[in-house]
């Protein structure tokens, strides 16, 4: 279409993703030096078929620490986004081992 500014723009932005199953073993929302440093980061990959992405827009809930860490509350936002993503995953029967996490 000759008047669609997006025509020649492919929407994309480079961003970095981690599997599912990674974040999900953390038991903790870590902070993106600490999952750079355990080497959990990919690049994503438009061009992967398989690749399926959630993006999470969060805001930090303490200063120091994107989650509670004590009381009732701790890891509240992780247990939330576990859910949440668990919830897509069986509702559209994805395969886990295809999501991913982007936040």
């Amino acid at each position: 279409m000759a008047d669609d500014p997006t025509a020649d723009f492919p929407l994309l932005t480079p961003m970095l993703v981690m599997r599912f199953d990674k974040f999900k073993a953390q038991g903790h929302i870590p902070r993106s030096n600490e999952a750079e440093a355990k080497e959990l980061l990919e690049k994503f990959d438009a061009a992967a078929s398989d690749q399926i992405t959630v993006f999470i827009s969060h805001q930090w809930w303490q200063s120091h620490h994107p989650d509670y860490t004590e009381g009732v509350n701790a890891h509240l936002k992780f247990r939330t986004v576990i859910h949440g993503v668990e919830q897509l995953i069986a509702k559209f029967g994805l395969d886990q081992r295809q999501v991913y996490i982007c936040k």
